[in-house]
């Protein structure tokens, strides 16, 4: 796998249940996401994260970066933010985050 493309971008759309949206994975969670790094040879996963609409750039900063260190503490090296289909994508507040 010395030429090609080794990356694997993820991009979960958000739902009121889904388990991969800003909020922090319960230890199953974890647990499950720590497996799958470790069984992907040779493949770097970027996750795409999605924060929605912005209405403090701290507060969404501070959940940003938790959620990063989340992904860190699984293995997960590579991040896109992901704006495409946000609310008022576009303002403000989300350039300057």
């Amino acid at each position: 796998m010395d030429e090609g493309l080794n990356y694997y971008i993820f991009c979960p759309h958000e739902t009121g249940n889904d388990a991969f949206t800003m909020t922090l994975w319960n230890v199953q969670q974890v647990i499950e996401w720590s497996d799958t790094i470790s069984k992907a040879s040779n493949v770097s996963i970027v996750f795409g994260l999605r924060p929605q609409w912005i209405e403090n750039v701290q507060t969404s900063l501070k959940t940003i970066q938790l959620k990063l260190e989340q992904l860190a503490s699984v293995g997960i090296r590579y991040y896109i933010l992901c704006w495409d289909d946000s609310p008022g994508a576009g303002t403000n507040a989300q350039m300057k985050l």
